[in-house]
């Protein structure tokens, strides 16, 4: 009976122990949980906002994008002139396969190689003998323009030169035109000097005889004036005398 109680209240401790354990379980489980949802929703905030930043960039990207025009493609081709690419070489190149020509006896060649008679040989090689005629002559005529451009280019160099020559004359010419004209200036200031010289001889002159003729006219003013005085003197002597004969 002992034995049985003892073992019931171990039962009992047992299940409190477990009951606290599962209770602080369940406590730490919930606040992971709420600290998953809480980075749950701060990641997806973060996340929405980044989005909505960048919608916002790449409409704002596209809104430039729309709005600048397409730049208008340039031709850089030379109008006459055939456009030669290296990726076109291969197109340009004659057809040739070098594994038909493989030898693997020299005694015994493979009849398959490719083969000529006598007579298309001779045809062939008439063509490519006339094609190169008829390229080098086409040469010949290329480098006769190429000469004829350049003889055209110091045709052009000496014309400019020419004009550049015509462009200093008249230049030249202008400056002795203003020479002339500085001559013909500077000779009208010495006429000019001249006749004022000679209006200030003209005048000095005129005014040496007016004084020659005002220094007349006072002498004769002064002998005047002696002879009225000696006049005035004799009058007076002959009145004196007349009076002292009346008083004798």
């Amino acid at each position: 009976m002992a034995k049985n109680l003892k073992d019931l209240a171990a039962e009992r401790a047992e299940k409190k122990a477990k009951a606290k354990t599962a209770t602080k379980k369940a406590s730490a489980k919930k606040s992971t949980t709420t600290r998953k949802t809480t980075s749950t929703a701060t990641k997806k905030a973060t996340s929405t906002a980044t989005k909505s930043t960048a919608d916002k960039v790449k409409e704002a990207v596209s809104g430039l994008t729309t709005t600048n025009k397409t730049p208008t493609a340039i031709k850089s081709e030379i109008p006459g002139l055939s456009v030669v690419k290296p990726t076109e070489l291969a197109g340009m190149m004659p057809q040739f396969t070098p594994n038909q020509y493989d030898i693997a006896d020299p005694l015994h060649p493979n009849p398959e190689m490719p083969q000529l008679n006598e007579g298309e040989h001779r045809a062939a090689i008439a063509i490519y003998e006339g094609t190169e005629r008829a390229l080098d002559v086409t040469g010949k005529a290329f480098d006769i323009t190429k000469k004829r451009f350049q003889t055209e280019q110091k045709r052009v160099s000496a014309f400019g030169a020419g004009i550049s020559l015509a462009k200093e004359f008249e230049k030249t010419q202008g400056l002795f035109y203003d020479y002339q004209s500085e001559v013909e200036a500077t000779e009208q200031k010495r006429l000019n000097l001249g006749h004022a010289q000679y209006k200030t001889q003209h005048v000095t002159s005129m005014i040496t005889e007016s004084e020659t003729e005002l220094d007349a006219k006072l002498t004769q003013a002064r002998v005047q004036a002696e002879f009225a005085l000696q006049q005035s003197r004799q009058k007076e002597s002959e009145l004196e005398t007349f009076k002292q004969s009346l008083i004798g």
